[in-house]
């Protein structure tokens, strides 16, 4: 009777790599068993380092589920979806509300890719008519299937992608979200972004976006040269959710955007601003100034995150005179960190500007004795955290804070394989979190939940023993009665998603 009762519910999100022992025996259970896998309504699969039979066991799975059953498609930007493996998901799969997916078509020959876009378009009407929310990938030609030898044929088959990601945009006529994400086989330490005018370059692109567009994504993309263009078709009255993830060149496109709102007005109410780590050699201009032009050009944000070199000079007293609705402050910076001298002064002052924030994040620095399997917990505190913790406490509305700090991840990669490592890499984040909401609570703040979560899209696809996915960490403060004594505990939160990145998702 339970199973009967809970088992749409639990399989409802189902998430997969198609690797290990789930790999070899999924196809060989009972229908009975098999029956699960038609309560899925958001699938999320793939990822890196899968196996070389991976697109087989993908097209096994994909054929034990029933007609129209998802409404959500999540395929990580490693495993991306052939030509083939799309026109059975959307034959089969027509209620998607979400797709967020790469496309691979190198398995197509370049002379029929002409005919066969355009026998595809009434397909793509039909299985896109309830669309949503939709990623698409904009980059270098891939490889996937075979060896390209030819640039004409990569130029082809590049075309091909992108004409089939422009009808997606023309065949969602309810599309609410729209990310837009760079795509590269590689991506060294230094390597340009994939530049914006290369959605228009085919002219594949429709030349207004729907005005149903309420959230707008923009990653790992170079914006410079197609701001004009692209701001133009969309309609910045109905949108309500800018981000730029980890893009270059941001500082010309926040003025255009800057200049269509001062012009048109907007409901704006989430912004990111995020660029990359390395954005002193990879942007021109005055990136502080353009944000404040952005922020001074409407009112009402609620959500604002901002990391990027020269938040240290921005005028935040300008920036946020018009926002004091902000519910939600993420700032940071790669130089930037408690122990500085401005620190400090600069945290009070923003949280004295913004009196309803409830949840605040930055990077606060966490110290710990020598390298992780060397640490003894408990161990000692910075001096400094508690002088930080201090300025934190006084800002009354304040009931989630997150540390944008990431443990061990200087050390070497190969330690995030070792389950000893994670372990105890969970440990430390367990006694740091013990610590903070300890002295937190003891100042009289309001923050019960607290999140040691970096700004990374990446996070280990396996948990510890306490469902904790590294680098990503979150706890709940509670009060708990012992011989009539409110003893404070600090409870790990499993694979708590709604406090989890939203970079995150980008696995």
């Amino acid at each position: 009777e339970w199973n009967y009762l809970m088992g749409p519910r639990m399989w409802r999100d189902f998430t997969t790599t198609l690797q290990g022992k789930f790999a070899e025996d999924f196809q060989k259970l009972s229908e009975e068993r098999q029956a699960c896998f038609q309560d899925i309504r958001t699938l999320a699969a793939g990822g890196n380092r899968v196996r070389t039979d991976y697109d087989a066991l993908f097209s096994s799975f994909m054929h034990l589920l029933r007609d129209d059953q998802l409404l959500e498609l999540n395929s990580a930007k490693e495993t991306p979806l052939d030509s083939k493996q799309l026109l059975s998901l959307l034959r089969h799969q027509s209620n998607l509300r979400t797709f967020r997916a790469r496309l691979d078509f190198s398995d197509i020959d370049t002379h029929d890719a002409g005919p066969w876009m355009a026998e595809q378009t009434p397909l793509f009407s039909l299985a896109l008519r309830l669309l949503k929310s939709l990623r698409i990938y904009i980059g270098e030609q891939s490889t996937k299937g075979g060896q390209l030898t030819e640039g004409e044929r990569r130029e082809v088959t590049h075309t091909c992608e992108m004409t089939c990601s422009g009808l997606f945009l023309k065949a969602a006529p309810l599309l609410d979200c729209l990310e837009i994400c760079g795509w590269r086989q590689t991506w060294p330490d230094r390597v340009d972004r994939i530049p914006l005018t290369t959605l228009y370059r085919n002219d594949v692109m429709p030349e207004q976006f729907p005005r149903t567009l309420s959230c707008l994504l923009l990653a790992d993309m170079d914006l410079s040269g197609a701001e004009d263009k692209l701001i133009g078709s969309i309609d910045f009255t109905a949108l309500r959710t800018l981000k730029l993830e980890y893009c270059d060149k941001v500082t010309s496109f926040l003025y255009t955007v800057a200049a269509s709102i001062t012009k048109m007005g907007t409901q704006l109410k989430v912004l990111t601003v995020r660029t990359r780590k390395d954005e002193i050699s990879g942007d021109e201009g005055d990136t502080e100034d353009a944000v404040k032009d952005l922020l001074c050009s409407f009112s009402g944000l609620e959500e604002l995150e901002i990391d990027f070199l020269a938040i240290l000079f921005l005028d935040w007293e300008t920036c946020l005179s018009a926002h004091g609705t902000l519910k939600k402050l993420h700032v940071s910076c790669p130089r930037w960190a408690n122990g500085s001298s401005t620190w400090n002064p600069t945290i009070a002052r923003i949280l004295g500007l913004c009196p309803n924030v409830q949840s605040f994040g930055s990077v606060i620095r966490l110290q710990y004795p020598g390298y992780v399997m060397d640490c003894q917990v408990p161990f000692p505190m910075y001096p400094g955290l508690y002088k930080v913790l201090d300025t934190i406490s006084a800002a009354p509305s304040i009931c989630t804070l997150r540390i944008l700090n990431n443990i061990g991840f200087r050390e070497n990669e190969a330690n995030r394989e070792d389950r000893n490592w994670i372990e105890k890499v969970g440990q430390i984040a367990h006694h740091f979190a013990t610590v903070i909401l300890t002295h937190l609570h003891s100042k009289g703040s309001n923050i019960r939940l607290l999140a040691l979560s970096p700004n990374l899209r990446w996070k280990q696809s396996r948990g510890d023993s306490n469902l904790q996915y590294y680098p990503h960490y979150f706890f709940r403060l509670k009060l708990v009665d012992v011989d009539g004594r409110n003893v404070i505990e600090v409870a790990p939160l499993r694979d708590y998603v709604a406090e989890c990145p939203d970079a995150a998702i980008f696995v």
